[in-house]
């Protein structure tokens, strides 16, 4: 966001002045947005006002296929990835992959039954 402030010649007033803030919101906006921590309505409303589209995007790490048909499994067997929290790591798509034996599937190191 700073970069872009600065390419087009603004400073944080004159940014702040676009957006109805001060300068040292501004401030606290962009070390926000370093940190991880800026809502994604803050973001929408600073692009706007640096004339810039805002785009938002999931990009899987691997085909949607494969994601989906161990999401099935991790769901079906009630396996879930031990360590993260419930709310976390939603559907245990930070995983490991699935150990299979004569018996059918088993949870994988790092997934459990319980």
């Amino acid at each position: 966001m700073r970069t872009i402030r600065e390419g087009l010649g603004l400073s944080g007033a004159e940014l702040g002045v676009r957006l109805g803030v001060s300068q040292p919101r501004i401030s606290q906006i962009e070390r926000a947005e370093l940190d991880g921590t800026l809502q994604l309505g803050t973001l929408e409303r600073v692009a706007a006002a640096l004339h810039c589209q805002l785009r938002y995007a999931f990009i899987p790490n691997e085909p949607l296929e494969g994601l989906a048909q161990e999401l099935t499994l991790l769901k079906e067997y009630g396996w879930r990835e031990t360590g993260a929290p419930a709310t976390a790591d939603t559907e245990g798509l930070n995983r490991r992959p699935i150990e299979r034996d004569r018996q059918g599937p088993k949870p994988a190191r790092g997934y459990s039954t319980e």
